[in-house]
């Protein structure tokens, strides 16, 4: 997904990771635009933590959709995960 976009808020991801499927994290959605806000207000309704990071949307933009996140982003998904489970 190549964009313009300046503000990250206008983008959410949704990692995934199944250990029968995928040897690391998959990037399950992408989302951009209106869409986003439908993903978090999702999110929310389900109980899914909501983290907002400029910097691993940087990392995540090139990764497409349903694949495997790299070994490179392997930090930066610790770090959500982490920042999730504190509930900021």
């Amino acid at each position: 997904m190549k964009t313009g976009l300046k503000n990250f808020e206008d983008l959410a991801f949704a990692i995934t990771w199944d250990d029968r499927f995928a040897k690391g994290p998959v990037l399950s959605l992408k989302a951009k635009a209106d869409e986003t806000r439908l993903v978090r207000s999702m999110a929310r309704r389900y109980g899914v933590k909501v983290v907002s990071d400029a910097s691993a949307c940087k990392e995540l933009l090139d990764v497409e959709e349903n694949w495997e996140v790299p070994e490179s982003c392997y930090r930066t998904i610790a770090r959500l995960f982490i920042l999730g489970r504190a509930g900021k």
